[in-house]
C-alpha cells in the first residue's frame, strides 16, 4: 500500500524507503525486478536498504538519478 500512495505523490519513478522495507517486497510491489532495483539505485546488498532513503524505479520510462556527487545517471 506504500508504493501505492507513492506512485500518486512521484507520479510512478520513486518510492520513500520506510523502516521494515525489504528490496524484494519492493520488487515485487513495483513489478520491477529487484537486480535492476538494485543497479538503478546503486545498492551493494541487495539486504539492506536504509529508511528515509528514496528507491527509483519508474515504469515505462527512463529514470534519472543523482547521487550526493551530483553525479547524474539514466537507465531505460
Amino acid at each position: 500500500s506504500n508504493v501505492k500512495q507513492d506512485n500518486q505523490k512521484y507520479n510512478n519513478k520513486e518510492y520513500d524507503i520506510r523502516w521494515g522495507d525489504y528490496l524484494y517486497g519492493i520488487s515485487q510491489a513495483t513489478k520491477v525486478d529487484i537486480d535492476t532495483l538494485a543497479q538503478i539505485n546503486s545498492v551493494a546488498n541487495k539486504n539492506l536498504i536504509i529508511a528515509g532513503n528514496k528507491l527509483y524505479y519508474g515504469t515505462n520510462s527512463n529514470i534519472v538519478t543523482k547521487d550526493s556527487n551530483g553525479n547524474t545517471r539514466v537507465f531505460q
